[in-house]
């Protein structure tokens, strides 16, 4: 039983969502003063519902209707003369069978409005057409801003109504923001743009061998259509303009230009194509192509549509968490199409009705500034190409708009307020939440795919303020302040070095370059500077030289003491440039094979440089240089070669305790 109640509710759908009684007013006939004499001005409107009448095959009740004013009798006999008047008009001019009319007259029984003044009064004068048989028809399903409708040639242009029903010679108008949608009794719908005008121009059952159609006139404007196929039912549909008409597609466009000019893109389907000169046939559009028709011309050959632009921002079922106190843009980014304009539409629902933004730009951008309230946009993207076609657009992409006045969470794991460390370095972690920027001390900081942050902080001695900030995408921000004390433990650095030795500035300058080993042990005062001891052995060899015929048998021992300061110029960097000075005295002993010739100790002093590259917390590789004065007064190289400089270059190892 709920099958077949499923069933019978599905047929009768349309006639459920399309019953509706049809009465509209025929304002465009005028009788002479007091009688039932039908102005002669106003039999072209007569001709117009004849026409309503002949192609819709209706029955009608032609209603007359009167003010108060006068005799209440006269006024009833008055009305019913001129229904009358109109149905014997329709009957003998356009042959209309007189049982498709019924006059009736309700002189001043059913007032639209208060008979209180002078132009109430003229309203109330009037005549209603009622359709009493069915026909076939359509309903406004949706309106948005300023829509207007007529009976083409029979009634004046009144507000449209939602839900409002539609039938033959119905002209439907949207201002410059208007916007509507006509939903048919067959399924299919047209949607209008703003500063449109569409008159329904045919709305016919199958009859005999004759199709079903629905054909529709957009005088100016641009429709959306979406044409219902059912199964094998006869029906054929048509959207014209003054310069060609379309048919047959099941999506398509349809743009009729303030010079008459008139496009036609498909975005489903196979369409036809048809230009309103004499002659002209069917031309095939296919899916994806478009054509254009200049007034009184045959359509122009098809060609393709221009690609749909790639969405870029927002992402596809993206959320939008916005702060009504701290108003943000949600900005729309696409990659555009060469040679094309991009035409976005925002609207709050899927089937892109209730529009919140419809912009054709040059640009790859669209800022939309959103409501304090939380919504769902619907968004889409079509490229339109320089002659006005417009191609398919992506598949809609949602937008949910969420109203997060809350900052967003924070956790901090380490330090603890009032914490006490002995470091000068300090790691920082914690927690918040997904999709938020966090810094650290100012700092941007780095969140994991949990929401999880770690960073490394350099403190000084004494109090030190970590502040944690984390700013969600609605503006809000979470802050967490902490009190950190830092009482550095004294750290020395103990390096052991291998390089060269040169001693120079002899008069001779005879001396060999030979090998150095060191030691040296620094005490750091902070992170710059550092204060220590430096001690070295080295020796040296002798040069060839034609004077000196036992050079080979020569050799210098050189050990270098000294106090050292030292100067970190990066000490935050895993490769850290540093300086040194030193001063001390040098020992030194000039032998020929084991017999000392000459020896002393001299005043030394010397300017370094080097780097160092952190390999662990504790352990670096180094590379230094130097270059020193001693006071040596004698020879201390060979028997004539007395040198007053030493300069020295090695490689090694730094620890730190």
């Amino acid at each position: 039983m709920r099958k077949i109640a499923l069933l019978l509710t599905l047929a009768l759908l349309p006639a459920l969502l399309f019953a509706q009684a049809i009465k509209f007013e025929f304002s465009n006939i005028r009788f002479k003063t007091g009688s039932a004499v039908i102005e002669t001005a106003t039999l072209p409107a007569l001709d117009t519902l004849g026409q309503f009448l002949m192609r819709s095959g209706a029955k009608v009740e032609v209603a007359g209707h009167t003010d108060n004013v006068g005799n209440k009798k006269t006024n009833q006999r008055l009305s019913q003369q001129r229904a009358r008047s109109v149905c014997n008009y329709l009957i003998t001019k356009h042959r209309i069978a007189s049982s498709q009319l019924t006059a009736k007259g309700y002189g001043d029984l059913i007032p639209l409005v208060a008979n209180l003044t002078e132009e109430y009064r003229a309203r109330n004068r009037r005549v209603e057409i009622t359709v009493l048989s069915k026909i076939r028809t359509a309903r406004l399903s949706y309106l948005q801003g300023n829509v207007f409708t007529r009976k083409q040639g029979i009634s004046r242009f009144q507000p449209a109504a939602a839900g409002q029903v539609l039938t033959l010679l119905d002209e439907v108008v949207t201002d410059s923001a208007g916007r509507a949608e006509i939903t048919f009794d067959d399924g299919s719908r047209v949607r209008l743009n703003p500063g449109s005008d569409l008159v329904i121009e045919e709305q016919s059952w199958e009859t005999g061998n004759k199709k079903a159609q629905i054909g529709l006139n957009l005088i100016a404007g641009k429709a959306y259509a979406r044409i219902s196929k059912l199964g094998d039912k006869k029906e054929s549909f048509w959207l014209g303009t003054p310069a060609a008409v379309a048919g047959r597609g099941t999506e398509f466009v349809v743009e009729s230009k303030p010079d008459r000019t008139a496009l036609l893109s498909v975005w489903e389907d196979n369409a036809t194509w048809r230009g309103r000169a004499a002659n002209s046939i069917d031309k095939p559009v296919a899916a994806a192509q478009g054509s254009r028709c200049l007034p009184g011309q045959h359509p122009e050959l098809a060609e393709n549509l221009p690609k749909p632009p790639m969405p870029k921002t927002p992402a596809a079922n993206d959320t939008f968490f916005y702060n009504p106190d701290k108003p943000k843009s949600i900005k729309f980014s696409w990659n555009k199409i060469e040679g094309a304009r991009t035409h976005l539409i925002v609207a709050r629902d899927y089937e892109m009705r209730e529009v919140v933004a419809d912009i054709i730009t040059e640009k790859e951008f669209f800022s939309l500034k959103p409501g304090k309230t939380d919504d769902v946009f619907y968004w889409m993207l079509t490229a339109i190409d320089e002659i006005g076609l417009e191609g398919q657009p992506w598949p809609t992409r949602t937008l949910r708009l969420v109203r997060k006045i809350e900052g967003p969470g924070l956790r901090i794991g380490r330090p603890k307020m009032g914490e006490k460390v002995n470091q000068l370095k300090l790691l920082v972690d914690g927690s918040t939440d997904l999709k938020t920027e966090l810094t650290v001390n100012g700092k941007p900081a780095l969140l994991s795919a949990a929401g999880d942050f770690s960073e490394l902080v350099l403190l000084k001695a004494g109090e030190n303020v970590i502040t944690v900030a984390a700013t969600d995408r609605a503006g809000n921000e979470s802050v967490a302040s902490l009190k950190v004390f830092c009482a550095p433990t004294p750290t020395v650095d103990v390096s052991l070095s291998g390089g060269v030795l040169k001693l120079m500035g002899g008069e001779v300058d005879a001396s060999a370059l030979g090998g150095l080993g060191g030691i040296k042990l620094v005490y750091n005062l902070n992170r710059f500077w550092g204060l220590g001891v430096a001690v070295g052995y080295g020796q040296a060899g002798l040069n060839p030289m034609e004077w000196e015929l036992n050079a080979d048998q020569y050799n210098t021992t050189a050990v270098p003491a000294a106090a050292l300061g030292r100067f970190m110029i990066l000490p935050e960097s895993k490769i850290t440039p540093f300086a040194t000075v030193e001063a001390g005295a040098v020992f030194w002993q000039n032998k020929l094979l084991e017999a000392t010739i000459t020896s002393g100790t001299a005043i030394f002093g010397a300017l370094g440089a080097g780097v160092k590259f952190a390999v662990s917390e504790r352990v670096s590789i180094l590379a230094d240089a130097s270059a020193g004065y001693m006071m040596a007064d004698t020879v201390n190289a060979g028997s004539a070669d007395k040198n007053n400089l030493m300069v020295r270059g090695g490689a090694g190892v730094l620890f730190g305790f």
